[in-house]
């Protein structure tokens, strides 16, 4: 016969330990079975509060990963007319700690002078450093060693009060888009007593939604005498950068750039030539895009400290790979903490 082990008083609380001992073989039995049953209604119940959890966590986790991925798989630039491509990463030296420190151009700036926006001559060593409102000191030499007086003046000439989102100094003078999409143009090469003239361009604003802003942008002109090209990227939409090509006076859609998740907050355009975009970050890097075809670099930040603020870069004219980074550094007054001017190369 199988024998069976004889139920205790803790399984049966009510009975004593002779009525226990004689239960029969079926209360055990059926006992055993309700124990099981239980068992596993409590391990499903367990097993589907575990499942949401995790779907919980995992939602709450999504929008990190999609940031993750956007910056593991690199950013791409769609031209008009070519299929997305994803962009070969190439070899950069790496900034931090340990890269060398960037050459600081020895300028003495107007005071309360806070520039927004970095252009370089065409044909020169000179270099202006603009404010959004169209404040500007004109460094008259960036190469040379000495110490470099620049010469503050004004752009004058607007009817009315304007915020500029990009500037270019070209051959043809300064050429500015202010962040309501219209073009500013002032001609020649220097500023006359402090004064630099300016007027509306020739050319129609750029297409932008209506009551839309432009958070920066850029502008050059192009090789083939077809009229400037123009980038911007606007405050609502800060992941992309709109380029836009002048052809028989009126624009026409030449590409879309990717702005990098670190640039969104707030980004600066600069042209490197008509076939590449430099975007900048606060932080000091910079991304290269060429607007034709895949290839794309970033350059890091200069080594730095928690007491500079990057507000742009330009490449330098007839200098391989060299930029041009303008800066806003904290330094201490003798009336407190102010911010001073800088301009950095590196390569």
């Amino acid at each position: 016969a199988e024998a069976h082990a004889p139920a205790t008083a803790e399984d049966h609380p009510g009975n004593s330990s002779e009525e226990a001992a004689t239960e029969p073989n079926a209360s055990a039995t059926a006992h055993v079975h309700a124990s099981a049953a239980g068992a596993h209604r409590r391990l499903a119940k367990t097993s589907k509060s575990q499942d949401s959890v995790l779907l919980e966590e995992l939602l709450k986790a999504l929008p990190t990963l999609v940031d993750l991925a956007d910056k593991v798989k690199g950013e791409s630039y769609h031209a008009s007319g070519d299929k997305a491509v994803l962009p070969e990463p190439q070899a950069v030296p790496q900034g931090g700690f340990m890269a060398a420190a960037p050459k600081v151009k020895r300028v003495s700036w107007p005071a309360l002078f806070e520039p927004q926006h970095l252009l370089l001559s065409p044909t020169s060593s000179r270099a202006i450093a603009l404010t959004r409102r169209g404040f500007g000191a004109l460094v008259p030499d960036i190469e040379g060693e000495d110490e470099a007086v620049a010469e503050p003046f004004a752009l004058e000439g607007l009817e009315e009060v304007v915020a500029f989102a990009g500037a270019a100094w070209t051959k043809r003078g300064l050429q500015l888009l202010t962040t309501a999409g219209k073009l500013v143009l002032c001609p020649g090469e220097t500023h006359v007593g402090g004064s630099w003239a300016c007027r509306p361009s020739e050319h129609p604003s750029v297409p932008m939604p209506t009551e839309a802003r432009i958070m920066a942008a850029a502008i050059v002109e192009a090789d083939d005498h077809e009229g400037p090209h123009v980038a911007f990227v606007f405050e609502h939409f800060p992941a992309t950068a709109f380029v836009y090509r002048s052809t028989g006076g009126s624009w026409h859609p030449a590409g879309e750039v990717h702005i990098p998740p670190s640039a969104r907050s707030k980004p600066t355009l600069a042209f490197d030539g008509p076939n590449a975009l430099l975007i900048s970050t606060s932080t000091g890097d910079v991304h290269r895009r060429a607007l034709h075809g895949s290839r794309h670099t970033m350059h890091p930040a200069p080594a730095s400290d928690s007491n500079r603020e990057f507000r742009g870069a330009c490449a330098a004219p007839g200098a391989r790979g060299q930029l041009v980074r303008l800066a806003l550094k904290k330094v201490a007054g003798a009336e407190g903490s102010f911010w001073r001017p800088e301009l950095l190369f590196a390569q």
